[in-house]
């Protein structure tokens, strides 16, 4: 059973994104996420687990590297792991290359609406 999941990819009907960027219920809201984007809160997932336990082990070594982690409940009942909330978007892509350096390269932006 596999415990972890990454996402990468996202295009939005007639706009570009940041394929690291990816939209809560996108396909369910009939929303454009540009229109919606500067009312959310954003945050850098650096991890996906399947396993509670998993996510908060994870938690818990981001927090000892200085990161303010913590666990944002997905769909499928996956628990994503955050570095850190932003409540711009622009600076939330802005630090992604830092994210993609320091802590794994699968880090993506998702926005909880």
């Amino acid at each position: 059973m596999v415990d972890t999941i990454t996402a990468d990819t996202l295009l939005a009907n007639d706009i570009n994104v940041d394929s690291a960027a990816y939209y809560s219920n996108l396909n369910n809201t009939g929303v454009n996420p540009a229109a919606s984007a500067i009312k959310g809160k954003y945050y850098m997932i650096v991890g996906c687990f399947n396993v509670k336990l998993n996510a908060e082990k994870y938690v818990t070594k981001l927090k000892g590297l200085g990161y303010d982690a913590q666990i944002i409940s997905g769909s499928n009942n996956f628990q994503m792991v955050s570095a850190r909330a932003y409540n711009n978007y622009h600076e939330s892509i802005s630090e992604i290359d830092k994210f993609r350096n320091d802590v794994t390269p699968n880090a993506w932006v998702f926005l909880k609406k």
